[in-house]
């Protein structure tokens, strides 16, 4: 099963809903994958998932920064964050964490974190400062497309 806003039409959004699907279906578990800039806005709802009795998977992507706003202004560097140590916050949460900067360390983490039930396990899985994903940029270019005015209407 598979539950999302409209792509990029949303921040804020993964970690509650994964939340509220783990109370919905206990047999389930949620596997979340968030950027950093939504985690800060939303993810401190994980510090339910212990009292509620659910324990997601949490991917976060952290490009420190808020990637989908950046790349509309890149020349806006109230868009650039902080490096927040998630897989440090976690503990006090309730959960697990996971410093991630290699491919190898993922697939370790995600193995770890799938066998670990009980608690809700987060991976801070980080990337190069502002980069974004080839979708999103695709999504920013067609954007920029419909949005400028043609050469026509200027006249």
């Amino acid at each position: 099963e598979f539950i999302s806003p409209a792509y990029y039409t949303s921040m804020g959004f993964a970690v509650p809903a994964a939340v509220g699907a783990g109370m919905a279906n206990r047999d389930h578990r949620a596997l979340v994958i968030v950027g950093d800039g939504a985690f800060q806005m939303t993810g401190w709802e994980l510090g339910n998932a212990r009292r509620l009795g659910v324990d997601p998977i949490v991917v976060v992507f952290n490009n420190q920064a808020w990637g989908m706003l950046k790349a509309f202004q890149p020349e806006g560097r109230f868009n650039e964050l902080d490096d927040w140590n998630f897989a440090d916050l976690a503990r006090g949460l309730g959960g697990d964490g996971y410093l991630v900067r290699t491919r190898e360390e993922l697939g370790a983490a995600l193995g770890r974190a799938y066998e670990t039930r009980g608690r809700f396990q987060l991976l801070d899985v980080h990337l190069a400062p502002g980069s974004v994903s080839p979708t999103l940029q695709g999504f920013v270019d067609a954007v920029h497309r419909v949005s400028l005015p043609s050469p026509t209407a200027a006249g």
